[in-house]
């Protein structure tokens, strides 16, 4: 909410819309309410507020409405780095971000997102040693040895959880790859447990290949009718080249084998 409110005051700002202060003054007190609550985390697709503290703080541009400046919207900023670097004190690689919870790659990517934003709004560099140290993390200085951005260096994963990568695209990390897309990263085993928003019993990675071999029979018998078809009418069988699972034949990957 305070990320809404905080674009709308700068959008207004630019536009010449008398409604800027209110929209201020709204950002400023869902900051607030942020700062005070116990809920808070680091910049990750489901929590933007670095990017609203930031913002906000450019609105204000030095004053202050209800209770809120840029004093306290640094210091904000300041806690989700904090957070960070006590982590990745106490790890053995490093990492700032908890992964054996879903999400680590994206909360790591945050991290080294604000620290440049904070760097940008105050001119401390206090925290860019981590921030590289956690860009190292993301791509490959980590327990697995592999980089979580794909196309990313030479160990990267092969088979992200996305039907049409897995369907149409390589699966030896050659050609044609989803190259650039960030992946959920490590997680605990038991996080496994449900996928894709279905309970698993028993053996999660199983039972999704059985789906998945019985889809790509399905799109093989398809395949086969259009062949036929084709040949009955003397029509090329140019449509069924985009139903076949990849271009090496092989089946589709599990999605549950694809978390590192």
């Amino acid at each position: 909410m305070s990320s809404g409110d905080t674009e709308l005051a700068l959008a207004a700002r630019e536009l010449g819309d008398d409604r800027e202060d209110d929209w201020a003054d709204a950002a400023a007190g869902w900051a607030g309410d942020y700062l005070d609550s116990d809920v808070k985390g680091t910049l990750n697709v489901a929590d933007v507020s670095a990017l609203a503290h930031v913002d906000l703080a450019t609105v204000l541009d030095g004053d202050r409405t209800n209770g809120i400046g840029a004093e306290e919207l640094y210091e904000g900023l300041r806690r989700q780095l904090d957070d960070g670097v006590e982590r990745a004190g106490h790890d053995p690689f490093g990492a700032g971000a908890v992964y054996d919870d879903f999400d680590a790659v994206p909360h790591t990517f945050g991290l080294v997102a604000t620290a440049r934003l904070y760097a940008k709004a105050t001119g401390d560099t206090e925290y860019e040693a981590f921030a590289d140290r956690q860009c190292g993390w993301a791509l490959g200085v980590n327990a697995w040895g592999t980089s979580f951005v794909i196309g990313a260096g030479e160990v990267f994963p092969h088979c992200p959880e996305r039907q049409l990568a897995n369907l149409r695209g390589s699966h030896d990390g050659k050609g044609a790859i989803l190259r650039g897309a960030v992946v959920n990263g490590p997680n605990e085993a038991s996080k496994l447990e449900e996928l894709n928003g279905e309970e698993v019993h028993g053996r999660p990675a199983d039972r999704c290949l059985d789906g998945l071999r019985r889809q790509g029979r399905a799109v093989r018998r398809r395949r086969g009718r259009l062949a036929d078809r084709g040949a009955r009418t003397g029509l090329h069988d140019h449509g069924a080249a985009g139903l076949r699972p990849d271009r090496t034949g092989r089946r589709p990957v599990a999605p549950a084998l694809l978390r590192t």
